[in-house]
């Protein structure tokens, strides 16, 4: 039968278990100037309760849980300190009648409560905090086979809830721990338990996971005990009964370092005792150590290990009292019993700053619940902050100066300040407000209370440092003058050149002779000799000019030069002009040299002339006496650069009878021939003309060689004509006659001329299918003549397949051997039509990775490389002219796609990506304004467009937009201007309106650009991708705080895709945080290799590019050759000053005007 435990089981103080896991450093709490204060309202429940549970949250936040009334549901409430009163935690009434209530608070803030359920059998249950609701730890109906008393709560450091309790399922109380495994609750094993009666169970969890309970023997002499769990069975921490005495009231916890607390009821004296474990159980401090008996004893461990007990002091009205352990004796924290009554039961909870907390039921208000805290006394507020000099004058590189703060009122509570410098360039300031002068300039100084934030300010003048002057020097030192005659300038130089005092004086020695003002000029009066003398300010410094007067002037009459006329070359050596000044006894025969065109040539100050480029200039000498003046006319050629050949372009032609003319090109060579000039002749011209500008006009059948020659030097080239006498038709275009239409498989063969390097091969066989009503136009070209012609032409070998053509698609076909040796020779093939062509390095094509892909056993030869240009379809077009439509663009040219594949048999392998830019070009159709042409774009597949580095040049009367990019795509021209209102007075107006037509940079709404506002590393990343017409992708994300579903995903894997960007070591991207000069510079520098403008400058020494800049010692070291690469491409330039600026933000103006030069220096715009 079992057997009731004493009512004083139920007047337990629940413990806290929150103290073995807050092991924060423990706040200075200055105990002297504290006192126990309520924590909100006084009796804050609405009925009475009889026992309680404190925690404190990690957080701060204190919850206590009771039951109102003897037969009540529980209640949880916390203190909202916003509102300094206390609320609901969760729902009211968590269950029905209970007597026995644990609280404890997991690592997360996540509060727990475990109690008996009398409205279920007795059993014990667990519940937690989800949200705004309770809901049940494990079952629902209870954890316990049947009834629970002294439940203790406990919660480990990884979140685990532990709970022990007495099972009375059984004839005997016996002690049940169990752990929650997330899904079920977990009985421990008994073994070491005896079947007996007990009470006061008390439960902790140490650091490493070990479960401790404690406990009161009643079948052992009602000693105590304290047993742990060793992952099998359970053991006794020292031995069973090591209290020696009766004893009840048990509570223990673990310290961080592991080390077991006990704190007791001393069973004979009713005192209170704390006892821990390290080889044995010793006593901490003295025994019997509280002043009186004892009843509600809870023990905690501060966060520095400091333990502390609360107690119901029964010979002092029951009232509360806190004692603490200061490591040699027990002391009283505040004053002993400071409740206003009764405060039993008693529970002790310490925060996560050292503070004790006690909650109980309080007597003066009707047994109500009650939290009190040892908090600090209120603290007083700083209002003002002065110092103790509003201005301060320091020398730089002189001693420091020296400013006091003084807080207000005196006896504020915080009275730290920090200090500050507006220009640590000019003054810096240190935590106790000493200021260190470092450059001449002004800078404020600040100090701020770190209460309230009070400032208040000085103003530090700082002087330069006083550089002393160490020497003068006169120039000239000796003078010569007329009497009477003009007077002269004696120019004086202080050393050092950065002398703080550089005044002068100036005095003569005979002002009879001559005399000198206080700049330094000197002027004649009588024949004789002076010493003119100049003294510094600073120190005394002298130097002299002994100046010689003659006694009589001879004035200059003319001077001439020799030759007066002269003939020299452009780059070619200098001539002198001789200068002659009459008479020849002149006293002063100082002349100035000067040139009427200094770009044709110039002189220097001796009459050496040295020729620049072919014009002619006009050389003068002006007496300084007088003003004379003589010429000399220079003529200068311009370099002649001699004709060394010329080649005729088509080679062969072949023309119908009465049918259209044909231009027949010559190139003459060099290009920077003097003289291309060139006369046509024709050896038959009843059979075809040629005029002046070689147009061949056909006349009759036969063949006639059309010659050209080279004024300069008679060189010579030929193009063997002939004209038949049917007319045939362009290839591709309809051979049937009438209205009807027929679909052949395949039209007839017809050969085509390739030319390599300029030189004709009838190396194309021309056949045009209709596919789906589009004709396609396919030109093989013969394997063998083009390796016979490749071999002879060797390396860089240029091979054009020109075809007029008005099919939809015209194929260029190769053999992938063909393609292999064209790689080998590092050949260029150029497909053209009249209105696109597309030119592509063989390299690019990559017949390895073709062939790998389609299978490594074939024969290259077998393979078909099919390059392609084909009009659009009329579906395409339409999506264009719907985006045109809502992208407000124009569209002015047709558009056309450029694909390659390789084919073998019926895998066909599409190359769409380039390791270099690729050039096409596309033809603007006639009567097109050139000044309404903004760039070439990109069409996906979806009829977006996007910007692709576009130049427009114009080529034999016809503008063409000429592409480069690294894909193959859909491609067309636009007219797209943009003017963004914020820009029109600005610096950087062109380059930010240019970009933003471009649709490389956008604005930030409303027609507004924002041009000097920062932009972050993303923004940054998506304009280098579209300034580089660099198709997104959406590769493998490479960055951890760059997510699928940001905006900037895309731009910036493919950024890194292509070397773009690296990121930082710990693998972020930071894409929200500004990026600085030296940031966006290196990402510059790396987008110059991918251009090939990197290639066209030699290595520089990065120190000598940086060594020009002022601040170039705050580059850091990884940036360094990327900015000097900028540097030497003419990219960047400093910011004013001669500054880099490489840490401060780039500008979007910045931005904008770098990401054009850049584009510009690539030849890529």
């Amino acid at each position: 039968m079992l057997k009731m435990k004493s009512v004083s089981i139920f007047l337990l103080s629940i413990f806290l278990v929150f103290s073995t896991f807050a092991w924060s450093s423990s706040k200075n709490i200055a105990y002297a100037s504290s006192s126990w204060k309520l924590v909100g309202n006084a009796g804050f429940s609405k009925k009475n309760i009889y026992t309680a549970s404190l925690a404190i949250a990690p957080d701060g936040t204190p919850y206590v849980a009771y039951p109102e009334s003897y037969t009540d549901k529980v209640t949880v409430m916390k203190f909202n300190k916003t509102l300094s009163s206390w609320e609901l935690a969760g729902n009211a009434g968590l269950t029905g009648k209970t007597m026995h209530i644990s609280l404890a608070i997991a690592p997360d803030g996540t509060p727990y409560v475990a109690y008996q359920d009398n409205q279920n059998g007795g059993k014990a249950m667990v519940m937690k905090l989800n949200g705004e609701q309770w809901e049940p730890v494990g079952a629902a109906g209870g954890i316990s086979t049947g009834v629970a008393s002294d439940l203790s709560l406990a919660i480990a450091l990884d979140g685990t809830p532990y709970v022990a309790y007495l099972d009375g399922s059984g004839n005997y109380y016996v002690v049940t721990v169990k752990k929650f495994d997330g899904s079920n609750w977990k009985v421990f094993e008994k073994t070491g338990f005896n079947e007996g009666e007990y009470s006061f169970i008390s439960l902790a969890i140490a650091p490493d996971g070990t479960p401790y309970v404690a406990y009161h023997d009643l079948g052992k002499d009602e000693l105590e005990s304290v047993m742990k769990f060793n992952g099998i069975s359970w053991e006794y921490v020292g031995f069973t009964g090591f209290t020696g005495t009766s004893a009840s009231l048990t509570s223990v916890k673990i310290a961080r370092d592991g080390t077991p607390y006990f704190a007791f009821r001393d069973g004979g004296a009713g005192k209170a005792i704390v006892m821990k474990f390290t080889s044995a159980w010793e006593v901490v401090g003295n025994a019997d150590f509280s002043a009186s008996q004892v009843a509600s004893l809870s023990l905690a461990l501060a966060p520095g290990g400091t333990p502390y007990v609360s107690y119901i002091d029964m010979e002092n009205g029951q009232k509360a009292t806190v004692m603490k352990f200061n490591g040699a004796n027990w002391e009283t924290v505040g004053t002993e019993g400071f409740s206003e009554a009764s405060a039993d039961p008693l529970s002790l909870a310490i925060d996560a700053n050292g503070i004790p907390y006690v909650a109980y039921s309080d007597e003066a208000k009707e047994y109500k619940a009650t939290v009190m805290a040892f908090l600090p006394p209120t603290a007083t507020a700083v209002t003002n902050v002065t110092l103790d000099k509003e201005t301060m004058t320091l020398t730089a590189g002189g001693a420091t100066g020296s400013l006091t703060a003084t807080v207000y009122p005196s006896n504020a509570t915080n009275q730290k300040v920090t200090w500050s410098s507006s220009n640590e360039s000019v003054a810096t300031v240190d935590a106790t407000g000493v200021v260190t002068p470092k450059a001449a300039g002004t800078a404020t100084i600040t100090v701020t209370t770190e209460d309230g934030g009070k400032t208040a300010t000085s103003e530090v003048t700082v002087q330069a440092e006083v550089i002393a002057v160490t020497s003068v020097v006169l120039d000239p030192s000796t003078l010569s003058l007329a009497a009477g005659g003009s007077a002269a300038t004696v120019t004086a130089t202080v050393y050092p050149s950065n002398a703080t005092n550089k005044k002068i004086t100036w005095s003569s020695s005979n002002e009879s002779v001559a005399t000198v003002d206080a700049t330094g000029v000197v002027t004649p009066k009588a024949a004789g000799t002076a010493t003119i003398t100049v003294t510094t300010e600073d120190g005394g410094k002298t130097a002299t000019s002994e100046v010689t007067v003659q006694a009589e002037v001879i004035a200059v009459t003319s001077v001439v030069l020799d030759p007066s006329t002269l003939s020299l070359a452009a780059g070619g050596s200098a001539a002198t002009v001789t200068a002659t000044v009459y008479p020849s006894n002149a006293t002063n025969k100082k002349v100035t040299w000067s040139s009427s065109n200094e770009s044709v040539a110039t002189v220097d100050a001796t009459g050496v002339v040295t020729p620049k480029a072919a014009g002619t200039a006009t050389i003068t000498v002006t007496t300084e006496d007088g003003g004379k003046t003589a010429t000399s006319e220079v003529t200068v050629q311009a370099e002649v650069i001699a004709v060394t050949s010329v080649v005729l372009d088509p080679s062969t032609l072949s023309l119908a009878a009465g049918g259209s003319a044909a231009t027949v090109t010559a190139t003459v060579y060099p290009s920077n021939a003097t003289n291309k000039k060139v006369t046509w002749s024709s050896s038959n011209e009843s059979v075809a003309t040629v005029d002046a500008t070689g147009v061949v006009t056909p006349k009759a059948a036969g063949t006639a060689t059309i010659t050209v020659i080279t004024e300069d030097g008679g060189k010579t080239a030929t193009s063997l004509v002939t004209v038949k006498s049917a007319s045939p038709s362009e290839i591709g275009e309809d051979r049937g006659g009438g209205g009807g239409s027929s679909t052949p498989a395949a039209a007839a063969a017809n050969v085509v001329e390739i030319y390599v390097n300029g030189k004709v091969e009838h190396a194309g066989i021309a056949t045009t299918t209709i596919v789906n009503d589009r004709s396609i136009t396919t030109v093989a070209i013969d394997a063998k003549k083009l390796d016979d012609r490749l071999a002879a032409e060797g390396q860089h070998a240029v091979i054009t397949i020109p075809v007029k053509t008005s099919s939809a698609v015209l194929i260029g076909e190769l053999t992938g051997q063909m393609v292999k040796s064209m790689e080998q020779k590092q050949a260029l093939v150029v497909i053209q039509t009249e209105q696109a062509s597309y030119t592509l390095p063989a390299q690019q094509i990559n017949i390895d990775a073709i062939s790998g892909q389609l299978g490594k056993s074939m024969n290259l030869q077998d393979i078909k490389i099919r390059i392609e240009i084909s009009k659009s379809t009329a579906e395409t077009t339409q999506l264009l002219e719907n985006s045109a439509a809502q992208g407000q663009f124009t569209i002015i040219a047709p558009t056309y796609n450029f694909t390659v594949t390789g084919v073998y048999g019926d895998k066909t392998i599409e190359v769409s990506k380039f390791n270099a830019y690729v050039e096409r070009t596309i033809a603007i159709p006639a009567g097109v304004d050139p000044n309404r042409i903004t760039t070439g774009v990109v069409v996906d597949k979806d009829g977006t467009v996007r910007h692709v580095p576009t130049v427009v040049s114009k080529i034999d009367g016809t503008y063409y937009a000429k592409m480069n990019s690294l894909t193959n795509s859909t491609y067309s021209v636009i007219w797209h201007p943009l003017a963004f209102t914020d820009v029109e007075n600005h610096w950087a107006k062109n380059a930010v309106n240019d970009m933003g037509s471009r649709m490389v940079i956008n604005g930030t709404g409303n027609g507004l650009f924002a041009p000097d506002q920062a932009i972050t590393r993303a923004e940054f990343a998506a304009i280098m991708v579209r300034g580089l017409g660099i198709k997104k992708g959406d590769g493998t994300a490479r960055f951890k705080d760059v997510k699928s579903s940001d905006w900037y995903s895309s731009v910036v894997q493919t950024a890194y895709a292509y070397n773009l960007i690296s990121g930082f070591e710990d693998g972020t991207f930071r894409p929200n945080d500004s990026i600085t000069r030296e940031q966006a510079m290196a990402i510059i520098a790396r987008a110059m290799r991918l251009t090939g403008l990197k290639d066209k400058f030699p290595s520089a020494d990065t120190e000598k590019l940086l060594m020009s800049f002022a601040d170039a010692k705050l580059v850091s070291d990884w940036a360094k050759s990327g900015i000097a690469d900028c540097l030497q491409a003419g990219v960047v330039s400093g910011r004013n000053s001669g500054r880099l600026a490489p840490n401060d933000n780039i500008s979007r103006a910045e931005v904008a005007t770098i990401i054009q030069r850049f584009l510009q220096k690539s030849k890529l715009i």
